[in-house]
């Protein structure tokens, strides 16, 4: 169930706090293999359409996406 605006707000005062606290996990999750690069990049899209749920003064600047090098089992 996806957060509240209030919640989202509460938790990540701006979108720049929350798109930097998602970039932070995402590449986490693609450095250990857990995300495939082309799921982190679309997951980082999604990031950015969280944006408009932001007041005008806390919208920030969506940054575009590159995912770190990908962790391979082999």
């Amino acid at each position: 169930m996806p957060f509240s605006d209030v919640q989202l707000q509460q938790l990540y005062p701006t979108f720049d706090d929350y798109q930097a606290t998602m970039h932070a996990a995402t590449d986490r999750a693609v450095r250990k293999g857990w995300l495939l690069p082309p799921d982190a990049i679309d997951q980082m899209r999604r990031v950015c359409a969280v944006q408009s749920r932001y007041p005008a003064g806390a919208q920030g600047t969506c940054q575009p996406y590159t995912p770190p090098k990908f962790a391979s089992a082999i």
